[in-house]
């Protein structure tokens, strides 16, 4: 048969290839699914159009002089995969009896394949036939919705952080949050869903404290580094796993045959910053490449410096800040702070966060060889070391002191290594090891020796000691990864299969509360050392926070298989199948009265899970200018391991808490701990989180169909009408197993309900035990549109607009399971149900101009200039539950959860409504007019829905100016000035501009409430909203740079 046939090959090759899978596979290691090279594929013809054997084609990288070599297969097919990003390459192709045929200026893109069909002419010459890439429309094989950024959109992006990210927006799909650390949203996803790689090295933040996304406080990679990035929605290869939401890809520059690099200093201060803010940064560093041994060994080198100060505008009454917090004076701190000196003998910090330091340090290597032609091995070493200050207890009618604050310092260090070997024009491997640590540390600025004291004033709280998150907080993430993979090519065929290993070992300290929060009603009391609003006290049994740290391993193996088939010169089919199996420690502590409780066990982990996630993608070139992509297929990972981590820590039987009222408390001193506390601790008796014995693997169906076209527009005439390029996806998701949290001391029946017919359950009101479990409930549909045309050849103009409809059960929006069960909004805990999501940006509107020429001599001005319109912060109006300890609250839950303001609210029809009635000096005139303006009053009768309303559009526009100067030394080096404008729209008007929104977790209370004979009773309606104008992210500021490249 002459399909047996085709698959014959050389078995001495197939066993190299074999080998150097099957040797990195016996080591235990973690791996990264996404890809750090690129590809060419293609067919060589004749004249007649039959595919011509054995037609030498040779791929020349000009930048490092490698070359590869390969022979065409019976039907003029070939494949180069493993080949550097980027370019310009140059392929050659020779026939006996054709003509020789040269193609320049080939350059690749990120993880894409280059679709590379060659028509050779039989009438022979000595000289080659020379075209470019683009005269002979050489496309991208385009599969799923996604974007790549090359070198100049890198070097032309407006930024003052020098983040990645910055370039990622341009994508449609694609936002940030500057509310929220620059939190990245891939397609209405969540941030802790998505992949991050550097080099083949997995960056995100894959245990899920940081929700910008990363590993490290600022971008891990300095951006002078990178060569390329794309991110991707719907990659429908095998290969890419490990998110749900998107991924994003980076690999960084290499050295070449020529020397080259930068040096650069950038600055920004208080002078060139608005609002009032206190700013004073520099960056500064440089980078280097360049030949070890010509056409042979190459290394590249990055440094990158911050330095600065903690930006922070919310402050007491009368202290000079731009925000003010309600019910706080200045003198009140200042007494406050004396108080703890004097009485204490504690230093408070007062609250002067004028002159905090903050640094990040990123050092990058890189080493390429080019072993021999058919062999080449990659090293990257990376070390990242940075720091943030965090304000904590600070905002609304709060003041945190300085001790309460911490330093949030995080590490991280990574090796990687790739082997691309070609063993045969038809057999290719790749080979990757790499090696991760990130420690974090939180240091309360007070440091740990002192308990958390909470001390009452008129309409306010101030807050001193180490937070109470922060009492014993300690982690360190190692993660090692392994990769082999073998492309096989026969025919129109090309088979890849591969096998990946994770392996992550985690320690995590986590004990909050175990130096104590004690409460004073009045400074009159905290001058007296009487807490006489009570010590909560939680810490293991033992009373050593030690010993409630856990320490597991996760571990995660994949196999995976898939055939791209060349249908014709024109459809490409990609089918294939990716198993991922997971198996974590088995240490998790057994609680006997959690099994007594519920009849099943708090010990089950992730260990004996596994997927299957098939993929289908499709690509028609329907015309030169025309093509159309479209797949299907099961993506799963994403979860932050941070989730399961609660489960080892919180077993219930290491850590215990109790409360001590003030009365039962002898005078306190803030460094011991009374006996009365840490004697009340007993083993077994604590909080459970716990993992439901039948999770499966979160996971998501997703769906794609999409077109790129290259057209004109006639009536528009040729300079303003031609060669328009456009571009639109639909992608459509549909949970398969998303993660929900339930409180099992509810129970599973309502006990009663409440006037407006929502279930009323039986909480236990003095703890909660909380299960990690699955829901089927969660969809999404965003539509996105984009439009990029060059005019006159110094101006390009590209604008798009993206749909988003995300609903899902439970947004995920924290690290612990009490904030993901008790910052959702519901008018139901126990039953998941379909809302808005916290991450739909219903619409969103871009604009990016981007405009160079050559005013003088060969010395380019650039100006960019990037535009965002989008919708608000999706947000819910609930009820305003103080949370009473100890006694069921009005819905029956847990203090814990009530007190998050989490209940949906009741909207009454009318002052008659008669489920309502209300207290004595209730503003009724002032409410009915609030539910009027608000939107509210079209769910009269009824509950108002999770996230069924928005906060202010957002706009804002940021500008780029870049003037290249004359270098001295050497030949063709560049000096470039630059100034970058962020917010330039605020500069320019004080309103413009501005993110206004309500705060995180986005629920806006309205009133109080209380049950009694069947009515709700509401009280103390308060019209002032909790949106508030987030002042760092709306305020404009310019940064200076000065770069000297080479």
């Amino acid at each position: 048969m002459v399909f047996e046939g085709t698959f014959m090959i050389n078995l001495r090759q197939l066993a190299g290839g074999v080998a150097a899978v099957a040797i990195v596979a016996s080591f235990a290691g973690q791996a990264t699914a996404q890809q750090t090279t690129s590809s060419i594929r293609g067919v060589v013809k004749n004249a007649s159009g039959a595919g011509i054997e054995n037609a030498q084609v040779t791929i020349l990288h000009v930048p490092s002089g490698s070359v590869r070599q390969f022979s065409t297969a019976s039907n003029g097919g070939y494949t180069a995969r493993g080949l550097r990003p980027g370019g310009p390459y140059i392929v050659t192709i020779t026939a006996p009896g054709n003509a020789p045929y040269r193609v320049e200026g080939v350059f690749l893109s990120l993880a894409d394949t280059k679709r590379l069909n060659i028509e050779l002419d039989d009438i022979l010459r000595e000289e080659a036939i020379v075209v470019t890439a683009s005269s002979i429309g050489a496309g991208n094989l385009t599969m799923g919705a996604g974007s790549r950024f090359g070198l100049d959109t890198i070097e032309g992006t407006p930024t003052i952080t020098r983040d990645f990210k910055d370039v990622l927006k341009y994508d449609p799909n694609v936002y940030l949050d500057p509310t929220n650390q620059n939190a990245i949203s891939i397609a209405g996803g969540n941030s802790r869903t998505l992949s991050i790689t550097v080099d083949g090295v997995a960056q995100n933040d894959d245990f899920g404290l940081n929700n910008s996304g990363f590993p490290t406080l600022r971008s891990p990679v300095s951006i002078d580094a990178i060569e390329q990035l794309n991110v991707e929605t719907t990659p429908f290869n095998v290969e890419f796993s490990g998110f749900q939401s998107g991924s994003v890809n980076v690999v960084t520059k290499s050295g070449t045959n020529e020397f080259h690099g930068s040096a650069f200093g950038f600055r920004r201060n208080s002078s060139f910053t608005g609002g009032g803010l206190n700013v004073d940064e520099w960056t500064y560093g440089g980078t280097l490449g360049g030949p070890i041994v010509k056409d042979k060994l190459f290394f590249f080198a990055s440094y990158d410096r911050f330095e600065g100060t903690s930006i922070f505008d919310v402050g007491p009454i009368g202290g000079g800040f731009a925000n003010e917090v309600r019910g706080v004076t200045i003198d009140q701190v200042n007494q406050i702070n004396q108080i703890a000196q004097d009485v204490y003998g504690f230093d408070a910090g007062g609250f002067d966060p004028s002159n905090l330091k903050e640094l990040d340090e990123k050092i990058l290597l890189k080493l390429d060889w080019n072993i021999n032609d058919n062999h080449r091995l990659s090293f990257t070493h990376q070390r990242v070391k940075g720091n943030q200050l965090r304000p904590q207890n600070t905002g609304g009618n709060r003041i945190g002191l300085l001790s309460t604050w911490y330093n949030n310092s995080q590490k991280l260090r990574t090796y990687s290594g790739q082997l691309f070997s070609d063993w045969s024009d038809n057999l290719s491997t790749e080979v990757k090891v790499a090696f991760k640590k990130s420690p974090t540390s939180q240091a309360p600025l007070g440091g740990t020796d002192f308990g958390l004291f909470r001390i009452n004033v008129p309409g306010g709280d101030v807050f001193l000691g180490p937070d109470f998150f922060r009492h014993a907080n300690a982690l360190t993430n190692k993660t090692f990864s392994v990769k082999a993979k073998a492309d096989y090519s026969v025919g129109a065929h090309l088979i890849t299969a591969g096998y990946e290993h994770v392996e992550t070992d985690v320690f995590n300290l986590f004990v909050p509360g175990s130096r104590g929060s004690y409460t004073f009603r009045s400074i009159a009391d905290f001058a007296a050392q009487n807490a006489s609003g009570g010590l909560f006290y939680q810490n293991a049994v033992s009373n050593n926070p030690l010993d409630g740290s856990a320490t597991f391993t996760f571990k995660s193996d994949a196999l995976y298989i898939q055939d791209q088939w060349d249908v014709s010169d024109t459809v490409t089919i990609q089918a294939g199948v990716r198993y991922e199996a997971v198996s974590s420690t088995k240490n998790i502590i057994q609680n006997p009265i959690f099994l007594g409780r519920y009849g099943f066990d708090n010990t089950a982990t992730l260990s004996g899970r596994d997927i299957f996630l098939p993929r289908l993608g499709v690509n028609w070139t329907a015309t030169d200018r025309l093509s159309i992509h479209g797949g299907v297929g099961l993506f799963a990972g994403g979860n932050p391991n941070v989730w399961i981590s609660n489960n080892y820590s919180n077993n219930g039987v290491t850590i215990d808490s109790i409360f001590v009222p003030g009365f039962a408390l002898p005078p306190v001193n803030g460094f011991d701990v009374p006996a009365i506390a840490q004697n009340g601790l007993i083993a077994g008796d604590g909080n459970v989180n716990a993992l439901d014995p039948n999770f499966n693997i979160p996971s998501q169906w997703k769906a794609n169909f999409g077109f790129e076209l290259n057209t004109d527009i006639a009536f528009l005439g040729s300079a303003l009408g031609d060669d328009w390029n456009f571009s639109s996806d639909v992608i459509l998701s549909s949970v398969k197993d998303g993660t929900y949290w339930k409180e099992l001391t509810c129970g599973t029946a309502p006990v009663s309900a409440a006037p407006d017919g929502r279930p009323i359950y039986d909480c236990d009101p003095s703890r909660f035990d909380l299960l990690l479990t699955n829901t089927s409930i969660g969809h999404g549909r965003v539509i996105s549109f984009l439009a990029e045309k060059t005019f006159f050849e110094d101006f390009n103009f590209r604008t798009s607009y993206s749909n988003q409809n995300i609903v899902d059960a439970n947004s995920g929006t924290s690290s612990t399971a009490t904030s993901n069960f008790g910052k959702s909004a519901s008018s139901d805990p126990l039953t998941p149900t379909a809302a808005t999501s916290n991450y739909e940006r219903k619409h969103r509107f871009t604009f990016n101009f981007d405009y160079r020429h050559k005013f003088v001599g060969d010395n380019e001005t650039r100006i960019t200039l990037f535009g965002e319109s989008r919708s608000g912060q999706p947000f819910s109006y609930t009820f305003d539950d103080p949370g009473r300890r100890n006694v069921q609250n009005i819905f029956g839950e847990n203090r814990d959860f009530a007190r998050r303001d989490r209940a949906l609210f009741y909207v009454p029809t009318g002052p008659n409504d008669p489920l309502v009635t209300y207290a004595a000096g209730f503003d009724q005139a002032g409410f009915f007019s609030f539910l009027e303006t608000s939107g509210l009053n079209k769910y009269a009768g009824g509950i108002a829905p999770r996230n069924g309303f928005k906060s202010p559009w957002v706009n804002r526009w940021d500008l780029s100016i870049k003037q290249e100067i004359p270098g001295i030394f050497p030949n063709d080096s560049k000096g470039i000035l630059s100034m970058d404008v962020l917010n330039i729209g605020n500069l320019i008007d004080g309103d413009w501009g501005q993110y206004e929104q309500v705060f995180f977790p986005y629920v806006q209370p309205v009133v109080a409430a209380t049950i009694v004979g069947g009515q709700y009773v509401y009280d103390r309606f308060d019209g002032t909203s909790r949106s508030n104008v987030n002042t760092r992210a709306s305020n404009w500021s310019i940064q200076f740079g000065l770069k000297y490249k080479f």
